[in-house]
């Protein structure tokens, strides 16, 4: 397992993602969309709901990815209109896809939308444990 988590730390600092931070938070968010899309796979004879859990994982996770990948490469530029009309034209393409994903998930192929905001919502839930991990994983001295 170990392995697989440095391959996947490994690849995403090959990608530009540089901050171990996020880089860390992405493997948790990666290894969390795998198992919700697998789980969703398996139960898919009974319910649809899981699936469109995973789709909702995997739909949030690529949207991360793209984001921190952007953010790594804009820290430490100097401002310009230039790269606000960058930035912005970024973002807004980005949002514009996502709601084109979700237009063709939720109108055409009829998900369910509550499993599917649930799965939107588990990056939130990975930067928590992260930071709850990080907070509280430290040893605390007493004077």
């Amino acid at each position: 397992m170990k392995n697989f988590i440095h391959g996947i730390e490994k690849a995403l600092f090959n990608k530009g993602i540089v901050s171990e931070a996020v880089r860390q938070v992405m493997v948790l968010q990666i290894m969390v969309c795998a198992a919700c899309l697998v789980a969703g796979l398996a139960a898919l004879y009974w319910t649809a709901w899981p699936l469109s859990f995973g789709v909702g994982c995997a739909l949030i996770t690529l949207n991360f990815y793209f984001m921190s990948r952007l953010v790594t490469q804009l820290v430490g530029l100097e401002y310009s209109g230039k790269l606000l009309f960058s930035l912005l034209i970024s973002l807004f393409s980005r949002l514009l896809l996502t709601g084109l994903a979700l237009f063709v998930l939720l109108y055409w192929w009829k998900i369910p939308v509550v499993p599917l905001v649930a799965g939107l919502s588990t990056v939130v839930v990975t930067i928590f444990i992260r930071g709850a991990v990080q907070a509280f994983g430290h040893k605390v001295k007493e004077a």
